[in-house]
């Protein structure tokens, strides 16, 4: 049997009060063209953003309820492809997607967004064959803040997850892809055109054990 391929696309180019960033809003049209062209038929493409009718705002709380309803969803066989389009912050090690409800006077903690942490947890517990993760978003530019947590630790990496006693067989392989490197912008706008700004080769993670290469 054919192993079926399902898309979910998530952007943000308006953030109010945070910068916008333009050159969003044409991403979606792109990415949808290409799964297209990969024999994706837009009928196993979810989109939301800029330029799909009836878009709500993607705050924190929706984007972590798409994704993880995307990722439950999946059934026995199918490989997943899950692309984020938006600003991005880097603190302590870990990628952090910011949300259009981000607010520069009152900065939500660490652990309110939604982290490269959580993809592959999630990710983890998915029936799906495979599971790609797009990332385009910066991990330096836009300068962003973020409250302390309140529960006495402001470390990501402190924070202990629960023991996964799943095995190694039995979850997807997961890839994690980054569009720029550490310390990197992931793209502006010069006459029109997106430009990708000169990085070393995105990080790739991929995951059949509990290691990571």
């Amino acid at each position: 049997m054919t192993q079926s391929r399902r898309a979910l696309l998530l952007s943000i180019a308006d953030y109010d009060p945070a910068d916008p960033i333009l050159y969003v809003r044409g991403d979606l049209p792109r990415m949808q063209r290409a799964l297209n062209l990969m024999g994706i038929p837009a009928s196993k493409v979810e989109a939301h953003g800029p330029g799909i009718e009836g878009a709500r705002e993607l705050s924190a709380a929706r984007m972590r309820t798409l994704i993880r309803k995307f990722l439950d969803g999946a059934v026995e066989g199918e490989n997943l492809i899950i692309y984020f389009s938006g600003h991005g912050i880097e603190q302590e090690g870990h990628r952090l997607l910011v949300p259009q409800d981000y607010d520069v006077d009152y900065p939500p903690r660490a652990s309110e967004l939604v982290s490269d942490v959580d993809l592959f947890a999630w990710s983890r517990r998915s029936k799906a064959a495979s599971v790609l993760l797009l990332i385009d978003a910066c991990r330096e530019g836009a300068k962003f803040t973020l409250a302390p947590d309140t529960d006495g630790t402001k470390s990501l990496t402190s924070k202990k997850p629960a023991q996964d006693t799943t095995s190694s067989n039995e979850v997807p392989t997961i890839a994690i892809v980054f569009s720029c490197a550490s310390g990197r912008f992931s793209g502006k706008e010069q006459n029109g055109n997106v430009v990708r700004l000169p990085a070393p080769s995105p990080k790739l993670w991929r995951q059949r054990t509990n290691s990571v290469i």
